[in-house]
């Protein structure tokens, strides 16, 4: 488990991005709520404390994506922290996995906010492990 990783997206970074969403909403203009894929690329910020163990580089892929909110939306340029827990490594002919949870909390307040569960698949030929 890993703890007190600062998450944060910025609404200048937020307000470029908007451009690719192709269902967008005036919500996220006029308030700043993160997209859903917002919230990801927020929760995706703790990969390299989950995964600080493997050998770079590799080639990585999505392989499962669950995101709940738990009090309502995200914000940009609202300080955020994360915690991980590492929920399954296991293996296919081809990858590696590993499962885990990204536990999303207001950093004012503490409490949770939303939950993102990733399931990251490494290509095992990309690896310079397996050459």
């Amino acid at each position: 488990m890993t703890s007190d990783i600062p998450m944060k997206v910025s609404r200048e970074s937020y307000d470029a991005s908007l451009g690719r969403i192709t269902e967008r909403l005036p919500l996220y203009d006029e308030t700043g709520a993160l997209s859903p894929a917002h919230v990801v690329r927020l929760a995706h910020m703790s990969r390299p404390f989950v995964l600080a163990k493997s050998k770079q580089p590799y080639v990585g892929l999505f392989g499962a994506l669950e995101v709940r909110h738990l009090a309502g939306p995200l914000f940009a340029d609202r300080d955020y922290v994360g915690r991980t827990t590492m929920r399954k490594l296991t293996e296919s002919p081809k990858t590696e996995n590993a499962w885990y949870d990204v536990d999303i909390a207001d950093a004012a307040t503490g409490k949770d906010v939303a939950s993102v569960t990733f399931m990251i698949r490494a290509m095992k030929p990309s690896s310079p492990l397996w050459n």
